[in-house]
């Protein structure tokens, strides 16, 4: 039942704070960074001197090596003041300045933390504060839930955090109690109810929450399930599975990532491409980098220059 809360917490915490603005950072022949729309044309313009993605309706913007917040009309919601700054999770942003905490979208300190204390951003409720060198809990009141005794972890996923002791995985829920047994020679954290997880002989497979094997323990390495579907390695080669465990899409890849609104970015010959959920390419392999798609758009480098494509493989910012 603890579980059960925690998860349904997570999925309140991404339905009620998602403000999805699709306005993306661009920087011009200046070296300044303003924020285009989906279809190319400058919303805010060029004035930073670095500009992060919007999270949660807010983005992180510098001014004179200081760092505040727009919100999507580009208007200054909290004043550049912080050495350094994250976007905003569960509402809450992580901040380092004169205090070292957490802000809300006021501005406002919520939760302030000694300057010893390192800190990363909350993920379904939960945030990891290490202290000398050992990794616990706070939650969205600054609470810590979980006492630093740790030495690796993950952030929270499902109501379970991966957690090793003793060069073993396992996973602990909200409170701190192993739920999952610290066994495993490698792990990640759940998705899609499912966690990859690496066995004694070196092969990974895929546990459900109560630490039971549904996919067999049978690839060289394996990744977090995502709109379905999970990257797999075999033979040095990436290529993607079903939740049954089922190859959907053969290994030949050289690199690739995760699904992302229907499609993956794929390497083969040292470029980037995307196929889609059969594995057809869909924009042939030529970019150098590339980010998944995210609102309709994905950034993507070529010859040393960054530039946003549509699905059909269009520029509609940079390169052309």
């Amino acid at each position: 039942m603890k579980n059960i809360i925690s998860l349904l917490c997570g999925i309140l915490f991404s339905a009620t704070l998602a403000e999805p603005v699709n306005l993306f950072p661009v920087r011009d022949t200046t070296g300044l960074y303003g924020y285009i729309d989906i279809t190319g044309k400058m919303a805010i313009p060029s004035q930073y001197k670095d500009a992060r993605d919007f999270s949660e309706g807010l983005a992180c913007v510098t001014v004179n090596d200081k760092y505040g917040y727009i919100d999507k009309t580009g208007k200054m919601v909290i004043e550049p003041q912080f050495n350094i700054a994250f976007a905003f999770a569960n509402g809450l942003a992580r901040i380092w300045g004169e205090e070292r905490g957490y802000i809300d979208k006021t501005g406002k300190m919520k939760i302030k933390l000694p300057q010893n204390y390192d800190l990363r951003d909350f993920s379904n409720g939960f945030a990891q504060i290490i202290i000398e060198d050992t990794i616990g809990f706070i939650n969205t009141k600054g609470k810590i839930v979980i006492p630093p005794r740790f030495v690796k972890v993950e952030d929270f996923s499902e109501g379970l955090a991966k957690v090793e002791s003793s060069g073993r995985f396992g996973f602990i829920d909200t409170l701190g109690s192993w739920i999952i047994k610290p066994q495993f020679k490698d792990a990640w954290t759940f998705s899609e109810s499912l966690a990859p997880v690496k066995n004694n002989d070196n092969f990974w497979g895929y546990i459900n929450h109560k630490g039971e094997f549904v996919i067999r323990p049978q690839f060289y390495s394996a990744y977090g399930f995502k709109q379905g579907k999970a990257l797999i390695i075999d033979k040095s080669k990436f290529g993607y599975i079903s939740r049954t465990g089922k190859i959907i899409i053969e290994p030949q890849f050289e690199l690739a990532r995760d699904f992302s609104e229907g499609l993956a970015a794929v390497q083969i010959n040292n470029k980037y491409g995307f196929v889609d959920t059969l594995g057809n390419f869909v924009i042939p392999a030529q970019y150098d980098f590339t980010i998944e798609f995210k609102n309709g758009l994905a950034r993507v480098s070529v010859d040393s220059k960054e530039g946003y494509i549509d699905k059909t493989g269009k520029f509609i910012w940079g390169p052309k």
